[in-house]
């Protein structure tokens, strides 16, 4: 390091360094902008380009080494040996050529890497000719560092541009460049020593120096040529992507607007026979962007043969006209429909009126014909409904009567809806007293049950003839106590308690705990095979006996005549659900009954409450399922219960 400090300072005029530098700096900056243009041309437009880059930079780096020679004072006289000149221009400018080419190529770092062998090239083969009146002595750790930081620092110049060739990568690579010249030839010059021998002869200094000064500004002159074309380029680049852009944003612009507006343009060279079509005019045509324009050019082919007269006039007869407008063709599409054109033309004449261009537009103009169709239906139906409209008023004035039966009808259904809110506010009111009525109740009912008992004891005690009375009170009481079980049952609805059971299995328990008449027939068909459904099972059971006893009490009424008395219970698993089904053959359900078998407080038999059914449903929405009745009068009755698979309880 204290060598080549040395070296910098006391051997060379820091003027002429400070110049060599400046030249190196331009000379950077003008190869590596050609490289970036060179990378941007053509493909065989780019070896011309990299073949002036090579050139630039080796005059650059020649320029920068003999300016710093000229700085180098070792306090001996020097000589040059010009017939090397050209070995070592060659050699460099083939060398970086070479290195150049490899990083267009995108081999950046080993590219870079031939182009620090190219500038240590220049400077050893160009040292070689220098004559000193003394003997030279190369210190090889200096010589290899030299070659080493060349070789680095210009790999590294090309490797900047591998992720983008902007200004600010231009100038860092550019500064690199600087580094591996400099870095090359004052490494260089602190590896050589030079040991003063007096018999040494060297040539006359001055007349070399005139020819080195003149190679200089020639080289000079190159440097600024191309450094000027390099910028001029640049500048002219510039000016054309901007145009380009300019052209392709209008281009855009002019594709949008034809699209919104669905017009397409067709453009021709009467002279050449060249053919344009817009972007549009293949959608409406429905025609292969991808085939050539000149096999498109027969468009009439694709309107409608009546139009095929007014679409070829267009063409054969520029000189009786120079536009036509608002000339409507019919296009058949592949498919066979009817689309609506509308056709403009126009003639562009030269000098001599001789008509050169023919420019056309095609706008879809079907929806306005669908719509001028749409109008004219809309006006005959507007007409036919005039018409429709007097004979209805006529009409209207003949069914007054029928009106007004209606209006009763209404009426009647008004005070019928009338009734059943009164009643759902009369079971709200119910539900309220309910829970302290019944336990009022309760208690005398249960002093009468207890005197009735007595009662019954002691008549048999006495031999009294009292069983027909005693047990029709206590019939009573037992009515009177259902009733007011059922009316709990029905206003207190408490949260279900569920268990996770086997459907089938559980409703056999159920069913063998009921009492069926002998002279009814029970079938069972269980297929749910669910062994883990969430339910109540206590509340469910109260669905089960319930249905079974309606059931029961129907088939019970069966006459003479039905002799047949079967009550068949199904089960089956449906996506998430359990489906059962209770079918009975009994009288059935009149028609005008089955909207209210589920209303509170209605029933069709004399000893029931009206709370049963409702009590079902009840207990099944809160479960989550739904419960429906489908009867035929004289046949049966059917009622499905779906419940689903897993908890879903709802609000009580």
């Amino acid at each position: 390091m204290t060598t080549f400090s040395l070296c910098l300072t006391q051997q060379h005029d820091l003027a002429l360094t400070a110049l060599a530098v400046l030249f190196c700096c331009l000379m950077a900056f003008a190869s590596i902008n050609l490289f970036r243009l060179a990378s941007e041309m053509e493909q065989a437009q780019t070896p011309a380009w990299l073949f002036a880059t090579a050139l630039i930079l080796t005059c650059g780096v020649w320029t920068t080494h003999f300016v710093a020679c000229l700085a180098y004072q070792p306090g001996l006289p020097i000589s040059y040996n010009a017939e090397t000149f050209p070995v070592s221009l060659l050699a460099s400018m083939t060398t970086a050529w070479v290195g150049f080419t490899l990083a267009q190529r995108r081999h950046f770092r080993l590219g870079g890497a031939i182009i620090g062998v190219s500038i240590a090239m220049m400077h050893y083969i160009s040292m070689a000719s220098v004559k000193f009146q003394a003997e030279k002595s190369w210190d090889l750790r200096f010589v290899a560092l030299s070659v080493l930081v060349g070789m680095t620092a210009a790999g590294g110049s090309m490797a900047v541009f591998k992720d983008g060739r902007n200004l600010r990568r231009c100038l860092m690579a550019s500064l690199l460049i600087v580094l591996a010249i400099c870095g090359t030839h004052f490494l260089g010059m602190a590896a050589l020593t030079l040991k003063a021998v007096p018999g040494i002869l060297v040539a006359d200094g001055q007349a070399q120096s005139a020819l080195l000064a003149t190679a200089l500004a020639v080289m000079m002159i190159l440097i600024g040529l191309g450094l000027l074309g390099s910028l001029t380029e640049r500048r002219l680049r510039t000016q054309a992507l901007e145009e380009t852009r300019k052209l392709r944003r209008s281009q855009d612009h002019l594709e949008r607007a034809q699209k919104i507006t669905q017009t397409g343009s067709v453009e021709r060279d009467l002279r050449t026979g060249e053919i344009e079509l817009s972007s549009e005019i293949y959608r409406i045509f429905s025609l292969d962007p991808n085939q050539p324009s000149a096999a498109s050019q027969s468009l009439a082919r694709f309107f409608h043969p009546d139009d095929h007269h007014g679409c070829q006039f267009a063409m054969r007869t520029p000189q009786l006209s120079s536009a036509f407008t608002d000339e409507h063709l019919r296009l058949v599409t592949p498919e066979g429909a009817i689309r609506w054109l509308r056709h403009e033309a126009e003639f562009i004449y030269d000098e001599a009126g001789t008509p050169i261009r023919w420019i056309a537009t095609y706008t879809d103009v079907t929806r306005i014909h669908e719509a001028e169709d749409r109008q004219r239906i809309l006006r005959e139906e507007l007409r036919a409904a005039k018409e429709i409209a007097e004979a209805a008023t006529q009409a209207v004035l003949s069914l007054n009567d029928k009106l007004e039966h209606r209006v009763m009808e209404r009426t009647a259904e008004l005070v019928q809806a009338q009734e059943d809110l009164l009643k759902k506010e009369r079971l709200s009111t119910i539900g309220q007293l309910t829970a302290t009525v019944a336990h009022e109740l309760r208690n005398p009912l249960g002093a009468i049950k207890n005197t009735v008992f007595t009662l019954k004891e002691l008549s048999g005690a006495k031999n009294l003839k009292l069983d027909r009375p005693i047990a029709r009170m206590e019939r009573s009481v037992d009515r009177c106590n259902s009733i007011i079980t059922h009316l709990l049952e029905y206003s207190r609805v408490s949260a279900l308690k569920y268990e996770c059971r086997d459907f089938d299995q559980w409703l056999v328990d159920v069913l063998d705990e009921l009492a069926v008449p002998p002279t009814i027939t029970v079938e069972r068909v269980l297929a749910a095979r669910d062994r883990n459904c969430a339910f109540d099972p206590e509340r469910l059971r109260q669905v089960i006996v319930n249905l079974v006893e309606n059931a029961i009490h129907a088939l019970n009424d069966v006459g003479a005549e039905r002799p047949e008395k079967r009550l068949r219970l199904s089960t089956r698993q449906n996506a998430g659900t359990i489906e059962l089904t209770i079918a009975d053959t009994g009288p059935g359900i009149a028609a005008e009954n089955l909207t209210r078998v589920f209303d509170p407080l209605f029933s069709t038999k004399s000893f029931g409450t009206g709370l049963g059914l409702p009590a079902v449903k009840q207990i099944v929405e809160q479960h989550g399922g739904t419960i429906t009745l489908a009867s035929t009068l004289g046949q049966g009755t059917e009622v499905t219960v779906v419940i689903p698979h897993e908890r879903q309880e709802l609000a009580a």
